[in-house]
């Protein structure tokens, strides 16, 4: 997500709370090699307006949710 990349990944709950919304298409079931192939075409056969949006609202939600500004005051508020 920081190299502003599509992403392709397990559907497990840790990895949909760090994507947007719009890659959870994109999210396989682990016991599936078909899915992950499925997925994967399905990424390779985005068009150029479709991945761009994705790409950046995953980058977004990655600026937001784990900057390094956040990650400060979450260990400022742990010190207290």
């Amino acid at each position: 997500m920081y190299f502003k990349k599509l992403v392709c990944a397990s559907d497990i709950p840790s990895i949909r709370e760090t994507l947007s919304g719009k890659n959870y298409p994109f999210l396989f079931n682990n016991n599936s090699p078909s899915d992950f192939i499925e997925k994967i075409e399905d990424i390779i056969s985005l068009n150029n307006y479709e991945a761009p949006q994705i790409v950046e609202s995953n980058f977004k939600k990655l600026s937001t949710d784990y900057s390094e500004n956040n990650f400060n005051e979450l260990s400022r508020l742990l010190k207290k």
